[in-house]
């Protein structure tokens, strides 16, 4: 093992070491992976999941909001959107102010096809 007096000669020996033997091998690609784990201690039971799919990462952790309120023992939180009548107050504002764009409306100029 070769030992150098200067710190240069060993940085330029060093990047001649490495620019030799960096192209024997090609880096393979990182793989990230996501490991969910659900144990009951009563039971002893353990669940375990494992991914590498982007996608799958989004509904996993919005799953996971969904089994903290059962860990918690909190209510079921229900999602559904009330809608409002088509004729209740307020409406009517909405339908008065879209009116003036609609008598501005010109013909629109056919396009042709491609040749």
């Amino acid at each position: 093992m070769p030992y150098f007096t200067s710190s240069e000669e060993w940085q330029r020996q060093s990047a001649l070491l490495l620019q030799a033997h960096a192209a024997a091998t090609e880096p393979k690609p990182i793989v990230a992976l996501l490991e969910l784990k659900t144990y009951d201690p009563v039971s002893g039971t353990t669940l375990k999941y494992k991914t590498d799919k982007a996608a799958e990462v989004g509904r996993l952790i919005a799953a996971m909001g969904t089994l903290g309120r059962e860990m918690a023992a909190l209510p079921e939180k229900k999602e559904d959107v009330i809608m409002a009548d088509a004729g209740a107050e307020g409406t009517e504002t909405l339908v008065e102010a879209a009116a003036p764009a609609a008598q501005n409306t010109a013909p629109k100029k056919k396009k042709k096809g491609k040749k």
